[in-house]
């Protein structure tokens, strides 16, 4: 929940995108090699990035939303991420034009299908699309097909034969997404609040405080659907005479977001535990306006917590029937494009602005109803 301060399914189609990391945040890539598509390649020597720059940065963490690598005119963007299968990753061409490896699959907005698409297979793209960094590449196309049969007019899917590169990747010394295994279902112990906030070296590791558990959450939050929107900072978790837990802005400090959980549960870490899980996700994209979030984002956050709370061992579920609502709708998403969110945040880091025409064309298969469920501000 947002508080404001007084004063201040798979789909057989090639419409159908990459799935984005499993479930398992723990999980990442432990390979030492990967295939880089060559549009990907291409892409890059128009963004005027060396590949072994761009590798660098991929084995740091990912490259997402406002860390995108970006042509100087802007019309080219790269955005990409080790998953635990290897490299995804979606390049805008710029023109309309999409590219989402390893489904190999170019959407191409407002473009229409061709009268004679049966005979379409195994041809040059370039009968098909022209577009200045493709043309040069003799890519031959696999499929085409509207991206969404109830709205041609929105475009269509190409996908097509991609060879690739095989590149080494630079050595890791550790992995930017490790934390402690202790830190991934530990409660803070202490059930005051303030020592709460104090760790001790118990003679193997350090005891987890309450910004241990927020940094760990934080960065599983991220790792399921994308990084947070790094203008906002984080101020802080405390415990607050507030009827439910939310997320605070601080009207006197632009772009600061907070953490208030309830008083009550300041003496129960268990229950604190859960309810931090939930609000973190609201600090992935706050808003500016500091409206009210939409089913979407709800959804998400009570998938997370839900998720967290399994993990940790802390024997409380989601059972309020608005948050359950909002978790099925999500899931529902999540089986037409398992990289549903990943995909939309990456254009809208605050959901809330979302609407339902950008979703569609963002997830080609979702439809109006479910579209508008998930855009809708969600009613507690």
């Amino acid at each position: 929940m947002t508080r404001r301060t007084i004063d201040d399914r798979p789909d057989a189609s090639p419409a159908a995108v990459t799935p984005g990391p499993g479930r398992s945040g723990a999980s990442r890539f432990r390979g030492d090699r990967v295939d880089l598509p060559v549009i990907l390649v291409t892409a890059l020597e128009a963004t005027s990035t060396d590949v072994g720059v761009f590798l660098n940065r991929l084995v740091r963490g990912s490259i997402w939303q406002d860390q995108a690598i970006r042509s100087d005119d802007g019309a080219t963007a790269i955005q990409a991420y080790l998953a635990r299968e290897g490299l995804r990753c979606v390049v805008d061409l710029g023109g309309g034009c999409w590219y989402h490896h390893p489904a190999d699959v170019l959407h191409v907005f407002g473009e229409e299908l061709p009268v004679a698409v049966v005979a379409m297979r195994d041809v040059p793209l370039t009968s098909i699309l022209r577009h200045p960094l493709l043309d040069g590449m003799e890519l031959v196309v696999r499929r085409i097909a509207l991206l969404n049969p109830r709205y041609p007019q929105l475009g269509i899917a190409i996908e097509v034969h991609m060879p690739t590169r095989p590149v080494q990747l630079p050595s890791r010394t550790l992995a930017p997404d490790y934390m402690p295994p202790m830190i991934q279902h530990a409660t803070p112990a202490s059930p005051q609040p303030a020592l709460g906030f104090h760790s001790a070296y118990d003679g193997g590791d350090w005891t987890t405080s309450w910004s241990d558990l927020v940094s760990y959450l934080i960065q599983q939050a991220e790792s399921r659907y994308g990084p947070r929107d790094s203008r906002w900072f984080f101020t802080g978790v405390e415990f607050a005479d507030v009827p439910v837990p939310c997320t605070l802005y601080t009207g006197n400090r632009p772009f600061h977001i907070g953490i208030q959980l309830t008083a009550t549960v300041s003496m129960t870490p268990r229950i604190a535990h859960f309810q931090l899980a939930h609000e973190v996700v609201h600090l992935l994209g706050p808003s500016e306006s500091h409206d009210r979030a939409n089913v979407l984002e709800e959804g998400m956050a009570a998938a997370f917590q839900q998720e967290m709370s399994t993990r940790s061992g802390l024997g409380i579920d989601v059972t309020v029937p608005s948050y359950v609502s909002a978790m099925e709708a999500l899931a529902e998403l999540l089986t037409i494009d398992p990289d549903a969110v990943r995909r939309l945040r990456s254009i809208h880091p605050d959901l809330r602005l979302l609407d339902v025409a950008n979703l569609i064309r963002i997830v080609p298969g979702a439809d109006d109803t479910l579209a508008d469920r998930l855009c809708s501000p969600f009613q507690a």
